[in-house]
């Protein structure tokens, strides 16, 4: 067992995984970050153990003490294509022009309506939010993450995220950008799903004009090609 951080949801966190020996190569699994094929490469180890000697073994060890006493900064990265980005020094997360919001790293952007100003866009985990944007008469709309399991496909993948925001109407499907695309509404609120694998983009809109509102923040929001 390996112990140490991971980064997933925007952030380094605490973590543990294991390492399987197959033929000669030690190869990655985690159970709590699925992924289809091994762990990838987003973990750094501090420290690492049989457990032969049962959970007490995971503790006195030197690599333990570094949690919570270190700083990770990003210098590059390599994405599902093999293709290396380097981060420059003092990178910000996002940035924010006018109506305009980008994130280079997620490969994401949005155009707010006028009428419209961002509220929220620091939330960290377990918050799903990267922005969220209120309007006028009560109107708000928000832009969600979420990781989908490997085992989570298709419409019925976007069918469980709709339910769990309480939204009952029918789902119709869509194409965003050549990707799939899954919206509903009910009552006041409408969700639009776009499934970007390993990803879902969820767009959310409440108010007296909910699926205008979804319709128009959906129109601006622009996915990075190969994303």
């Amino acid at each position: 067992m390996d112990i140490g951080y991971v980064y997933a949801l925007g952030m380094f966190g605490g973590h543990a995984w294991t390492e399987v020996l197959i033929g000669d190569e030690w190869v990655p699994a985690d159970a709590a970050i699925v992924a289809e094929g091994p762990a990838d490469a987003a973990r750094i180890a501090m420290s690492s153990t049989s457990m032969r000697e049962g959970a007490g073994s995971l503790g006195g060890r030197s690599g333990m003490q570094l949690f919570g006493q270190i700083d990770i900064k990003i210098l590059d990265f390599a994405g599902a294509d093999g293709k290396k980005i380097a981060v420059p020094d003092k990178a910000a997360p996002f940035t924010v022009a006018g109506d305009d919001y980008e994130n280079p790293w997620l490969g994401v952007s949005l155009r707010k309506p006028p009428d419209f100003k961002f509220t929220k866009l620091d939330a960290v985990w377990p918050d799903a939010a990267l922005l969220t944007l209120e309007g006028p008469d009560g109107a708000k709309a928000e832009l969600q993450e979420h990781y989908l399991l490997p085992w989570k496909k298709g419409q019925p993948a976007a069918q469980e995220i709709i339910e769990k925001l309480g939204i009952s109407g029918k789902i119709e499907s869509s194409s965003i950008q050549g990707r799939a695309g899954f919206a509903a509404a009910g009552g006041e609120k409408a969700a639009l799903v776009v499934l970007d694998d390993p990803e879902a983009w969820v767009l959310v809109a409440e108010g007296k004009s909910a699926q205008k509102l979804l319709k128009q923040i959906a129109s601006g929001m622009r996915l990075q090609p190969g994303k």
